[in-house]
């Protein structure tokens, strides 16, 4: 099954139901779900994110400011992050990796990054496997 995110301007209701009425009559088209936009909550700190439906890598920054964001069903271009489904943010990323090791489970594919500005001699932590000699 393929998934697919549609973001439609509500400025016209009619035309927006008429279309989706058109996606459902087609024959291979399983499920039509519709997704509400969240406002962003007062305190954000540490919590499961409300959001049920697709945002924008812009919509994200905006809601969750400087803050670790676990991102389900990724959509992107290349290298590029372009949305998904917020599921979990924390200003902190290890309290971000600890908490969505149990929820990525539910999901095919998720991601995370940073959605303020990375210091520019930020030092990041790569880790091998060392192999040792055997006794």
């Amino acid at each position: 099954m393929t998934t697919y995110s549609i973001q439609l301007k509500e400025t016209d209701r009619q035309k927006i139901d008429a279309f989706i009425q058109f996606v459902k009559s087609l024959d291979f088209v399983q499920s039509v779900e519709a997704f509400a936009k969240t406002a962003p909550s007062k305190k954000n700190t540490g919590k499961t994110a409300n959001t049920d439906g697709y945002l924008s890598v812009d919509e994200i920054r905006r809601q969750f400011p400087n803050e670790w964001v676990l991102l389900a069903n990724p959509v992107a271009e290349n290298v590029e992050i372009l949305g998904g489904t917020v599921i979990l943010h924390d200003p902190e990323k290890r309290n971000m990796a600890l908490r969505g090791r149990d929820l990525i489970k539910k999901y095919a594919r998720v991601t995370h990054f940073f959605t303020g500005e990375m210091p520019k001699r930020a030092t990041i932590g790569l880790m091998r496997k060392v192999q040792t000699a055997q006794p």
